[in-house]
């Protein structure tokens, strides 16, 4: 039965119910008893509607036709069904989504990819590749690759490289290389490598190198550590580089280099060699009468000598030292750079680098080396400052998987 039909405006709107009224080209159903004006035009309202979870089904509205229609049963929870349900439908909105829990994406297909932004993996994505971020692998991004920023990866990246931060690797990333900070890695960055830091590598980057630090960059087969906060780029290759060095007061012990490609201290110092040296020309000229002589009638000569020889023994090298002895139990502070051709090997419990830039060349860095625990979980933090949570990428062994 249809009590109170207000008005008929021919043409222009329908009104059923007690005190409702509707705007121009809409209709208007309330079944209220009190007041229900939608200000809208060109729409249709209904007041109320008896809200059931799971025993009704769908209605949709074909926008063709004008015709609202059963869509059927909805199986899930809420008044929409699940979310499959939903976008069995259509898989497209233009509205923002806001998810108040977490966020699970799993590609469990082996052609599965996942791209989360604007313009990701748009073309020739590869199998089990990870885009995120506006634009980030955009173009021909190879297989297990991963690109997480704006811009990450644009073009070409090969596979399994990673690159994380605003055009990282943004073109031509090449194979089992990874590049972390903005602009890490941006162009050409060759296979192999590892930059980590605002700029670092940012262009061509050699083959199984390493760089650290912003704005550093390194040839083939080279270590660059830089934290001078300026462009650092050694032209060298088969090296290790470090920027700055602090300027030692000479208290402190000399280094050696050793045939197993070790860094070791010596245990002696700068200025207990000069001493000895000192020493040593004190004890000849008091043991040679003519020799005192000539120094008290003012040889020139000789003192020109002298004078010589004291330049030698400042300028005297690190192989001049270790050649007296190579192993030293006291601590070592280098005031400028020191550059090791070999390996480096650090023996302790705790390695700290406080630099602004860290290179590692080795694409697979190896975690947990000394792991017991078969069932722990390994990953890396990356900090942020507050209020910002900090950032992990880990392995979570229960999972079976790597998250972030």
């Amino acid at each position: 039965m249809v009590k109170n039909l207000n008005t008929v405006d021919r043409g222009t709107s329908i009104s059923i119910g007690a005190l409702s009224s509707a705007g121009d080209n809409s209709i208007v159903l309330n079944a209220t008893g009190t007041d229900f004006h939608p200000s809208g035009t060109n729409a249709f309202y209904v007041k109320p509607i008896r809200y059931d979870t799971l025993t009704s089904n769908m209605l949709a509205w074909n926008k063709s036709t004008g015709e609202i229609i059963d869509v059927g049963e909805i199986s899930g929870g809420g008044s929409v069904g699940t979310l499959q349900e939903v976008i069995d439908k259509g898989n497209d909105t233009n509205k923002n989504i806001n998810f108040t829990n977490n966020v699970h994406v799993t590609a469990t297909g082996i052609d599965s990819r996942v791209d989360i932004g604007h313009e990701t993996g748009v073309t020739n994505g590869g199998l089990r590749g990870v885009a995120i971020g506006s634009n980030a692998g955009n173009q021909e991004q190879d297989k297990d690759s991963v690109a997480i920023g704006t811009s990450a990866g644009r073009k070409y990246q090969n596979s399994y490289s990673v690159a994380v931060g605003h055009y990282a690797g943004y073109d031509r990333q090449d194979k089992y290389s990874v590049a972390v900070g903005n602009d890490a890695g941006r162009n050409y960055q060759n296979s192999y490598s590892v930059a980590i830091g605002s700029s670092a590598g940012l262009t061509n980057q050699g083959e199984n190198s390493i760089a650290i630090g912003a704005y550093s960059n390194a040839l083939s087969n080279s270590i660059v550590l830089n934290a001078t906060g300026t462009a650092f780029h050694p032209s060298r290759t088969d090296g290790f580089f470090v920027n700055p060095i602090a300027i030692g007061d000479g208290t402190s012990n000399i280094l050696e280099y050793s045939s197993d490609k070790q860094i070791l201290d010596t245990g002696v110092t700068v200025a207990s060699i000069k001493d000895e040296i000192n020493q040593e020309i004190a004890k000849r000229i008091a043991g040679d009468e003519l020799l005192q002589d000539n120094i008290d009638n003012g040889d020139v000569g000789l003192q020109s000598q002298i004078d010589n020889l004291g330049s030698q023994i400042n300028n005297l090298t690190l192989q001049d030292v270790t050649n007296n002895g190579a192993n030293t139990n006291h601590e070592i502070t280098i005031y400028n750079n020191l550059i090791v051709t070999g390996n480096l090997q650090v023996n302790g419990t705790e390695t700290i680098v406080n630099t602004e830039k860290l290179l590692v060349e080795d694409p697979i860095i190896e975690l947990a080396n000394n792991l017991v625990d078969p069932n722990q979980d390994v990953g890396i933090i990356m900090r942020q400052l507050p209020p910002t949570a900090n950032v992990a990428s880990a392995y979570i062994h229960p999972a079976k998987k790597v998250v972030s």
